[in-house]
């Protein structure tokens, strides 16, 4: 790290945090939490590679995984909380499993990392087993209301990648669009004056991104029992465009996941056509549209109801996240850039907080360094970013920094 850099990381530590987006776990996943199991409910479970109680088992996994970002963020924030001085390997397996173990007995342990250690004062989370939840912790969650389900009610049998529907999740036996839509409109609103902050949608994991704008007629072919796989996107295009019409009226940002997911037509860029067809909804963008993150510097010159989450990009590739804040500073304005966890687990969660402090501060750093802003310019967009643009968009508590002379 630079001078620059290495001062603003304190900075970025130092902040509480409006955090935008997690999966955090309900407090029953929580007991009996030992090393696998929170390994087990991280991205470092996502690399395909698994283990055993046996240590050859866990030597060659440690080899597979332990250059990931997603793991090398993990290992650190272990290690920081529990105060060990090694990084893992077969042989301290055990010490690590047993010093995790030994402060979850403590039922709330989970929740004090969250407060306490991640420094979050709020946390939007995204419960996408039970949409609308704030896992009976309202003290600390706002509820994101993740509307995949509602792009299934066409059937009682389709369902998401989560393996929901709208008419198991909510009885719902609508039989045709008008009535559909009718009650995708009040299950919303309900939502919405219940606490949800905004609306969220994760369809790259069963679809592209590419949003047409089909007729009534077009969409209404998915309730037939002889339904197309086309009659099927129109329908959910439909329905989407509707429920973006929905969050401009309740006035609640909609967090769209780009990128990562299908592959297939998710980036970012397929969404361009929707936002411009509706230019009072404000969408979060999130996780950069990674690999395709230049897809999201065009958005936020052109469309001002764009809004980019820096969400899981920090774990996805710090080299990218560094490269892409840098630019995404010298594209959008002041207000458009924010930051979540993205994680189950607490430890996981504290994990994606030092990566975002490191990403951010390099970043900053290097604008510094080259003369782009001043140190006081860094410190108010990390300001921003880790607080004062969540509060804005979401609506969610914070004291607002007004301007860069409150961040000296």
């Amino acid at each position: 790290m630079s001078g620059a850099a290495e001062e603003l990381y304190g900075y970025a530590s130092s902040l509480r945090v409006l955090n935008t987006h997690c999966h955090h776990s309900a407090d029953c996943s929580f007991e009996h939490f030992g090393l696998a199991k929170l390994l087990q409910t991280c991205y470092v479970s996502w690399c395909g590679e698994t283990f055993d109680t046996s240590r050859a088992s866990r030597e060659h996994y440690l080899d597979r995984v332990r250059y990931k970002s997603f793991f090398r963020a993990v290992q650190k924030s272990i290690m920081r909380i529990y105060g060990l001085p090694e990084e893992l390997s077969a042989g301290n397996w055990d010490t690590y499993d047993e010093a995790i173990k030994t402060r979850h007995k403590n039922t709330v342990w989970h929740m004090e990392i969250l407060r306490d250690i991640c420094g979050y004062d709020r946390i939007i989370l995204d419960a996408y087993w039970d949409p609308g939840s704030n896992n009976g912790h309202p003290g600390l969650f706002d509820s994101a209301f993740r509307i995949d389900p509602l792009l299934f009610g066409f059937s009682e049998t389709a369902l998401d990648h989560d393996g929901n529907n709208a008419c198991r999740l909510y009885g719902n036996e609508s039989g045709n669009l008008d009535d559909y839509l009718a009650f995708v409109y009040d299950l919303i609103k309900e939502k919405v004056h219940s606490g949800s902050v905004c609306i969220k949608n994760a369809i790259a994991y069963d679809r592209n991104l590419v949003y047409e704008n089909p007729t009534k007629a077009e969409a209404s072919r998915a309730f037939g029992k002889q339904r197309t796989q086309e009659d099927i996107l129109r329908f959910q295009d439909y329905v989407f465009h509707a429920i973006c019409a929905i969050a401009a009226e309740l006035n609640v940002p909609v967090q769209c996941h780009t990128g990562m997911g299908c592959i297939d037509r998710t980036r970012a860029a397929g969404m361009l056509k929707l936002v411009r067809e509706h230019p009072n909804t404000r969408f979060s963008m999130m996780h950069g549209s990674f690999p395709w993150c230049s897809d999201l510097l065009a958005y936020l010159d052109l469309c001002p109801n764009v809004f980019v989450d820096l969400v899981w990009l920090p774990a996805l590739s710090p080299t990218v996240a560094e490269h892409y804040i840098r630019a995404l500073v010298e594209v959008g304005t002041s207000n458009r850039l924010c930051w979540g966890c993205d994680t189950w687990n607490s430890e996981a969660s504290y994990g994606a907080r030092l990566l975002a402090n490191e990403t951010v501060a390099n970043a900053m750093g290097a604008l510094v360094d080259r003369g782009y802003f001043s140190k006081q310019d860094a410190m108010y967009m990390i300001r921003r970013i880790f607080r004062d643009n969540a509060h804005e968009l979401f609506r969610i508590g914070c004291s607002i920094s007004q301007n860069k002379e409150e961040v000296k």
